[in-house]
């Protein structure tokens, strides 16, 4: 039973990080911890079949298994043993834990009963790792630079244009490639690699406090000379149903004096130029 408690553990470890490092506001993403696991453990001697080079099980274990899953259990989170699989394990009928506590259970599936051991689980027993806020940034300063404009379009449907890397290119002044993941969710902690000319700049998705009905989107990037540290911010407020402004921020931090003397008199002027063209270009989606 230690590895069903800690198949457990990971689901619900895994739903606090999403919660934690989320940064999309629709629906689905933000009901995602709310998402409960049924386990239903069976046992028996399978047969294979093989359609289009795929190997699949078939056999009358495979027919109980998904019969099982139709129980009569009064629960969307717990976790179900066959009774031969019970019998073949040695397990007790009134089997308990601190996170398990098994009771006996029959289904009639076809004229045919078919008993159970199940047990539902109380997520407050599991031991749960604390999670930090180790992507939020936090300044005692007002920003470096600071750029506002207002679009006709909705806070979700910016902030999508935004942090889905494959629309960068439509309007990032000076992207030419953005490598990521295809298959990986943007949130907190999530790497990409912008390719400018012969440079490559690698950006970690981070976040600030924002302020209420505010959403907001950030990148540091530690590959961008002359600064030490570049932070940059999309923060979306809603003017409309069909109207938002933009505020984006920049932040960097430089340490030695030529670094900083680089930046007045030439990067600067570059930051702002690109910034300006990025948001005209974001402009002309709409």
């Amino acid at each position: 039973m230690a590895q069903v408690e800690t198949m457990y553990t990971a689901f619900y470890s895994h739903l606090k990080i999403m919660e934690k490092n989320r940064i999309c506001p629709c629906q689905a993403c933000s009901s995602a911890v709310n998402l409960e696991l049924k386990i239903i453990v069976h046992t028996g001697n399978l047969q294979f079949l093989t359609v289009q080079n795929n190997r699949k099980p078939f056999g009358e274990p495979v027919i109980q298994a998904h019969r099982l899953l139709k129980n009569s259990v009064d629960s969307d989170n717990y976790v179900l043993l066959s009774k031969e699989l019970a019998t073949d394990i040695n397990m007790a009928i009134n089997y308990k834990s601190s996170l398990f506590n098994f009771f006996e259970g029959v289904d009639t599936y076809d004229n045919k009963e078919i008993g159970y051991l199940f047990s539902e689980i109380s997520t407050q027993n599991l031991k749960l790792k604390p999670f930090h806020e180790e992507h939020l940034v936090e300044f005692d300063r007002p920003p470096n630079l600071v750029f506002e404009r207002n679009y006709k379009t909705s806070t979700t449907e910016l902030l999508e244009l935004i942090t889905n890397y494959k629309y960068r290119h439509l309007w990032a002044a000076g992207a030419d490639e953005i490598h990521y993941d295809e298959n990986e969710v943007t949130r907190l902690g999530t790497e990409h690699m912008c390719v400018v000319g012969n440079k490559h700049l690698d950006f970690k998705v981070i976040t600030k406090q924002n302020k209420t009905g505010e959403l907001v989107y950030g990148e540091e990037t530690r590959s961008l000379p002359p600064v030490d540290v570049m932070y940059q911010f999309f923060n979306i407020s809603a003017v409309s149903d069909n109207e938002v402004v933009l505020r984006v921020e920049l932040f960097w931090e430089a340490k030695s004096i030529f670094k900083k003397i680089m930046i007045q008199l030439l990067a600067k002027k570059g930051f702002i130029k690109n910034i300006n063209q990025s948001l005209d270009n974001l402009n002309g989606l709409f």
